[in-house]
């Protein structure tokens, strides 16, 4: 089921309660059927359906229109007027007051007038505060989402001019030595150019997608880097079926990449990939070599970007262990997907 069904379901089952009760909480609710026919319950019932109607006239309406437009004074006004009509319009359709067998059995009410102008009013202010507090809660998470695009425009950026040169370079080399591996390095790069361009812009992709991509990144950089590190790729994934937000699990890979590799020292890396169901697991080791101090800031903040949109998209399915000490990095992610 997807979101926008998921917030149908709600709407809908959230109308209905709110409409079942003034029929649960009615002191006529055991005459079953015949209570829609007596007009306090009518009026009451009234009520409740132009409540809920105002629901969605404040929550689409008046507060993006006045209230977060900073136009307080109409907001009020307006307010005001909903509950006037929400306040009359009951009693100038529905007239009358218990039939006499009903009567007989209340306490003595005075007659219904056309205005009952205090008698909901607490229901109408739940109503307001209620659309207030999911607006302010939707404007939250779609602020949220903007932080997170812009995150995932950071990610593509990762595909960075420096890495490109790199790569270009390698290929160039090969191309001089007219190695046989020159157009397998060409199609790679164009394969990940495109990934990054179109099919990481979607909010899921087809994980096998983003596993070829995560390769041809693994491959570009044992192409660049040659005997310079000692790489382990173990990759046992199953589920043709299985999504996955896109770039997420390449930070922590490209982290091992620029804090593990030094020529000048041992540089060993290993990244695993796994499924177990719709468990998928990510395990990377890379031990910590001497690097400038702008690496590890761009690292850094790739990684609490990474870590961002994981308790977003995957709030309370995943499980992140990090453990860094002087000389080891360790990352084990699982993802419920």
């Amino acid at each position: 089921m997807t979101v926008r069904h998921r917030q149908l379901v709600t709407h809908i089952v959230g109308g209905f309660a709110f409409l079942a009760v003034p029929i649960l909480f009615s002191p006529d609710f055991s005459l079953s059927l015949r209570i829609f026919s007596i007009p306090p319950f009518q009026r009451n019932f009234i009520t409740y359906v132009l409540l809920l109607f105002f629901f969605y006239i404040n929550y689409f309406v008046l507060l993006p229109e006045l209230y977060f437009k900073k136009k307080y004074l109409w907001f009020v006004l307006s307010l005001v007027l909903f509950y006037i009509i929400i306040s009359a319009v009951p009693g100038f359709l529905i007239r009358g007051a218990l039939p006499p067998d009903l009567a007989a059995t209340r306490p003595p009410r005075p007659p219904h007038g056309f205005w009952d102008f205090g008698h909901h009013f607490p229901q109408f202010l739940i109503v307001v505060m209620f659309s207030l507090m999911i607006k302010i809660n939707s404007r939250w998470k779609e602020s949220e989402k903007q932080k997170l695009n812009a995150e995932l425009s950071y990610l593509k950026a990762q595909i960075n001019p420096h890495f490109l040169f790199n790569s270009l370079n390698s290929i160039y080399s090969l191309a001089i030595s007219r190695s046989d591996n020159t157009g397998t390095a060409v199609v790679k790069l164009s394969d990940m150019m495109r990934y990054v361009i179109s099919d990481a812009a979607r909010d899921h992709v087809p994980l096998d997608k983003e596993i070829n991509y995560i390769t041809d990144y693994i491959d570009m950089q044992k192409l660049r880097l040659g005997d310079t590190v000692r790489l382990s790729y173990v990759l046992d994934v199953r589920g043709a079926d299985l999504e996955i937000a896109p770039l997420i699990l390449i930070p922590f890979i490209e982290n091992a990449f620029k804090y593990g590799v030094n020529p000048e020292e041992d540089s060993h890396i290993l990244i695993s990939l796994s499924t177990s169901g719709r468990v998928l697991t990510l395990i990377v080791d890379n031990n910590k070599v001497a690097k400038n101090m702008d690496d590890m800031l761009r690292s850094g903040l790739g990684l609490t970007n990474a870590q961002s949109r994981l308790k977003f998209i995957y709030p309370g399915k995943h499980e992140l262990v990090i453990k860094e000490d002087e000389h080891k990095f360790h990352v084990n992610l699982s993802v419920n997907l």
